[in-house]
This record gives C-alpha cells, structure tokens and sequence, in this order.
C-alpha cells in the first residue's frame, strides 16, 4: 500500500514484485509487510495508515528514520532476518544506522523495480537515484542477499564480483567532522569524532589505507541539490533549488 491511505481498500496483489520472486527462488519465506511513511517519501516514520510513528528498537522515543521503518525496526529487533527497503535519498540508509542493523544501497538498476509501489519509471531522473537493497543484521549477509536479488546471476562474479577478496590497501577513505552546516544534522559529539579518528587510524595502520579528512562547505545545500536532481524532468521554481509542489 506504500503508506497510502488511498490504497487502503485496493484488492490484494496477484502477483509478487520482482525482487520477491527472486528471493522465494532462493528458499525465502517473506514475513510481514511493514510499514513506511506515506510513498516512502520522507525521512520520518510516521504510517499514514495506521496513524502512529514506528518506533526505534532500541528507545521508543527515538525514531527509525526513513522511508523503510518497518524493516529497519523488524530487522534491529530481531524479528526478521533480513528485508528489503528502496532508496533514493537515504531510505535503507537511514533507518539501518537509527536501529544498528547494516543497509546496503546497489547502483541503480541493478536491482530491477518491477512491481514496486511507488513505481519508478526508467526513463525518470528518479531512475537515476533509486535502488533496491537489503537490511540485515549481520555485515557479512548482505552480498548473498545482494545475489539473491540480481535477475541476472552472471552480474555477482562478473561485474560485482561478490566473491573476490577485497584489498583494503587500494581504497581511499574520506571522512569529516563538520555535519553541522545542514539542517538535517546536529554537530557531532566529541566522542563520535574520536571514533571516527579511531576507526581511520585503525585502517591506515592495519591495511595502509589511504584516509584524507575533508571538508564539505556545500553540505548545507545537500537537501536541496537532491531535490533539484529528482525533479530536473519538471521546470525548476523561480525562487529556489527545490520544486515545491
């Protein structure tokens, strides 16, 4: 139903979307179907349908963030193994980090949508920004959900290679402490920065990672560049980055 009240009456389904399909070939046996904001637009987690907020696993208070909610409480409660969450703007993301459980993001079009609501047409810029991806609880799951997901199974050892050890000596880290130009973020506690400094200075000495610390000066237009590439098929507003409509 996507968080749609106007879907609410709508006859159940006939038949199940791509990325379903594909995990029942594996020997999945899907669960619930949980909640999301309305369209799995926003960042919060209120379920338009069942009028309350989903809450965090770990603090009721707190939120799971957005849009994928249910899956990120399901899966950080210990109620599912795994699940399947969208993302355009931090939808799998978010929530995985609220509630300690791992998200991965594919590059889109990897995953196909087919039978997603909302659905993404492929000649949209939103295309070009949405993906489907899983939840999971433990780190080492997500490229053997990642495989299960893919139609095309020669993609895992051709083009991602999921099997192929990965020499951490040839990435490069980026990392930052400067968050608080956005509004979407509070400035970072002392004790964040140490772990993020920790965590560089463990890669750096243990694998000879390059990390480079950077600074980020148009992070307080992060928003509103995101909305000006999603909407980039409308014509812009005359007065700001993002579409209001």
């Amino acid at each position: 139903m996507a968080g749609n009240n106007a879907y609410k009456h709508n006859p159940p389904a006939t038949k199940d979307a791509c990325v379903v399909d594909q995990l029942r070939k594996a020997g999945a046996i899907p669960l619930p179907i949980s909640t999301l904001p309305w369209m799995a637009t926003s960042w919060n987690s209120h379920d338009e349908i069942g009028k309350r907020y989903t809450c965090n696993p770990y603090d009721v208070r707190r939120t799971t963030g957005g849009s994928s909610s249910g899956e990120g409480a399901l899966v950080g409660a210990a109620a599912s193994i795994f699940g399947l969450g969208n993302d355009a703007g931090g939808s799998i993301r978010l929530p995985a980090s609220f509630c300690g459980v791992y998200g991965l993001k594919p590059t889109s079009g990897l995953v196909p949508f087919h039978g997603i609501v909302p659905s993404v047409p492929s000649s949209s810029s939103m295309a070009e920004l949405c993906s489907i991806g899983p939840l999971c609880r433990h780190v080492i799951d997500l490229p053997t959900i990642l495989r299960c997901l893919l139609t095309d199974s020669t993609l895992a050892d051709t083009r991602l290679k999921l099997d192929e050890p990965v020499d951490l000596g040839r990435l490069r880290l980026f990392y930052t402490h400067e968050f608080d130009t956005t509004i979407l973020c509070e400035p970072l506690e002392r004790t964040v920065k140490e772990d993020i400094d920790g965590v560089m200075q463990f890669f750096g000495e243990e694998y000879d990672t390059h990390t480079h610390m950077v600074e980020l000066p148009l992070m307080s237009w992060a928003v509103d560049m995101w909305y000006a590439w999603a909407d980039r098929d409308e014509p812009p507003p005359n007065d700001s980055l993002v579409k209001v409509g």
